[in-house]
């Protein structure tokens, strides 16, 4: 990983993958047999995302059971006082169940999965200001997850940097951003540059990839751009 200091926000926004795209790369594709990381009532796979103006606002995605028709998120200022949560705002979600066919690669083959995607954006927020959020719906909630929106305009802050995590994401990858985050936990943003994973329509390696980052990328604004690798291999089965 590459860490950077002292730069804004605009000059980055160009590299950016929007939240729903980056939802769509994640999540169209297919799933092997064992089906090791299926979708249930409980969110996964929490994604924040950068917006153009994350100073104001700021995006998350996150799967659910195909059954889970409609999504909610709930936000509120960050404080000590437990019961604050109780004041937290509800945002419907965009919510919509993609369905993806078997696929095959190689010595490789998978089984199709289908999931629920669920999207949204919190605004009018005030910069450099922290928040707790969680999302879910009825009885099925995540845990509640804090970040911190950016300054105003022109003030330095720091992010992380990260090349291609691709393969061995359980054994390199989940050492690499968990001791990245270690190193710069008050990072702005952690930016992707492409080869997320080798196989883009294998869920499994999806299921790897949110698996290492875990709570980190429910807290640090990711800020995803697309390599060659985050497209299909086999194209029968997108």
């Amino acid at each position: 990983m590459i860490y950077f200091r002292n730069l804004s926000f605009a000059s980055l926004l160009r590299f950016s993958l929007s939240p729903i795209l980056y939802l769509w790369i994640a999540a169209a594709f297919a799933q092997d047999s064992l089906e090791v990381y299926p979708p249930s009532l409980l969110p996964d796979r929490i994604n924040l995302s950068v917006t153009q103006d994350p100073s104001t606002s700021m995006a998350v995605t996150w799967r659910t059971h195909p059954s889970v028709q409609q999504g909610q998120a709930q936000i509120v200022l960050a404080n000590p006082n437990p019961l604050s949560v109780r004041e937290a705002k509800s945002i419907p979600a965009i919510s919509q169940k993609i369905s993806s066919k078997d696929g095959k690669y190689k010595e490789l083959t998978w089984k199709g999965v289908s999931a629920a995607y669920h999207s949204v954006v919190f605004d009018q927020l005030q910069p450099n200001t922290l928040y707790a959020y969680r999302v879910g719906n009825g009885a099925h909630w995540s845990e509640w997850f804090q970040f911190r929106t950016a300054g105003k305009k022109n003030e330095p802050f720091s992010f992380l940097y990260f090349g291609d995590a691709q393969t061995n994401l359980r054994s390199l990858w989940s050492r690499t951003i968990r001791q990245a985050y270690a190193h710069l936990p008050s990072a702005a943003l952690m930016l992707h540059a492409g080869d997320l994973v080798n196989r883009a329509n294998r869920d499994v390696e999806w299921g790897e990839w949110f698996e290492a980052g875990s709570f980190i990328m429910a807290t640090v604004p990711q800020m995803p751009s697309p390599g060659n690798h985050e497209y299909g291999r086999d194209e029968a089965a997108l």
